[in-house]
C-alpha cells in the first residue's frame, strides 16, 4: 500500500515504457505483401475498359508509386533495430550503430490484439511503416504496449 501523502505509481511514469524488438519475419511479410500488392495491381490495371496506351500509363503509374513506397520502407527498416515507447508519448528507435533516434508516431497507426501497425516518422521526413506481432514480443512489453496505447500515449 502507498502512504497515504503520496500519490499512487501511475502510467504516466518516465521510467514506465514498452521495449519492443523488430522481426525479421514480420519486416518479411510487409516486403513480400507489397511486392503482391504490386503484381496485383498491375494485373488488375490491364482487365480495365481502356484503350491499350491508357492501361499501358495506369500500369506504369502503380508500379511506380508501389516501388517507390517498397523502397521508402526499405530504407525505414534498415535504419531500426528497436522501439521503445514511452509513458509520455514518445517513440525511440535504436539504430543499428545502438544511438537513439526519435520519432513521431504517424495517424494511420493501429494496436489490435495480437498484431500492430505503427507508422513512424523520423526527424529528417522519411517515414515507414512496422508491423509488431505479439508473438514476436516479450509478453511484458506487448501487455506495457497495450496499456500504453489505450491510455493515448
Amino acid at each position: 500500500m502507498h502512504p497515504p501523502d503520496s500519490p499512487p505509481p501511475t502510467a504516466s511514469s518516465g521510467a514506465y515504457a514498452a521495449e519492443l524488438e523488430l522481426s525479421d519475419r514480420a519486416r518479411r511479410v510487409v516486403r513480400l505483401s507489397g511486392f503482391a500488392l504490386l503484381i496485383a495491381g498491375s494485373l488488375i490495371a490491364w482487365q480495365l475498359p481502356l484503350p491499350a496506351w491508357g492501361k499501358l500509363l495506369v500500369a506504369a503509374g502503380w508500379i511506380a508509386d508501389c516501388s517507390h513506397a517498397l523502397v521508402r520502407q526499405s530504407r525505414g527498416v534498415a535504419r531500426l533495430r528497436r522501439l521503445r515507447v514511452r509513458a509520455d508519448g514518445r517513440i525511440d528507435g535504436v539504430a543499428p550503430d545502438g544511438r537513439s533516434v526519435e520519432l513521431e508516431l504517424m495517424p494511420g497507426s493501429l494496436l489490435l490484439d495480437r498484431a500492430g501497425w505503427l507508422r513512424l516518422r523520423r526527424a529528417d521526413g522519411a517515414v515507414h511503416g512496422e508491423l509488431l506481432l505479439a508473438g514476436e514480443q516479450a509478453a511484458e512489453a506487448w501487455r506495457k504496449l497495450s496499456i500504453l496505447w489505450r491510455l493515448g500515449c
